[in-house]
């Protein structure tokens, strides 16, 4: 097998789901018990990583062998990519959230004037409509691939 069959191969939806999983299960042994904490309101929120990165890491390979187990039906790619991408962004934004995200330094804010807490409903909002526009695609795609029937014979890819 070429590198080049490889790469491709390393591009599929079920393979990036596969290596967000295995991501989300070092992450969660080396999280040990640390964790974040929000306040909302009179109300503070303790998030502990291990909790968080366990159900996702499991939900990941249940999807990687869905779309492993309908790769032969004709669906469309782009949403595909989609939906994987979904599952990208949301710990890219919770990483975000976490209180050793410094926004001064990537931003150029001197003042401070950026926290994450002020814009925490926001990004909230954000993750949740990605997250769920990411699930309806998926959706939509394993539904348009068995209207569509499966893909012609020929090498499996």
């Amino acid at each position: 097998m070429n590198k080049l069959q490889m790469f491709r191969k390393l591009l599929r939806p079920e393979a990036l789901l596969v290596l967000m999983a295995v991501f989300f299960y070092i992450r969660q042994l080396m999280a040990g018990k640390e964790g974040y904490t929000i306040h909302f309101h009179d109300t503070f929120y303790l998030i502990r990583w291990p909790w968080w990165f366990a159900p996702g890491a499991m939900l990941l390979l249940l999807l990687a062998f869905i779309y492993r187990q309908t790769r032969n039906y004709r669906q469309i790619q782009s949403l595909q990519y989609f939906h994987v991408l979904s599952f990208i962004v949301v710990p890219v934004l919770t990483w975000m959230l976490s209180p050793g995200f410094q926004p001064e330094v990537l931003s150029g804010h001197q003042n401070g004037s950026f926290t994450p807490k002020t814009y925490l409903p926001y990004l909230g909002l954000v993750m949740l409509l990605f997250l769920a526009l990411g699930q309806t695609a998926f959706l939509a795609n394993l539904a348009i691939g068995f209207i569509r029937g499966k893909k012609s014979a020929g090498p499996v890819q």
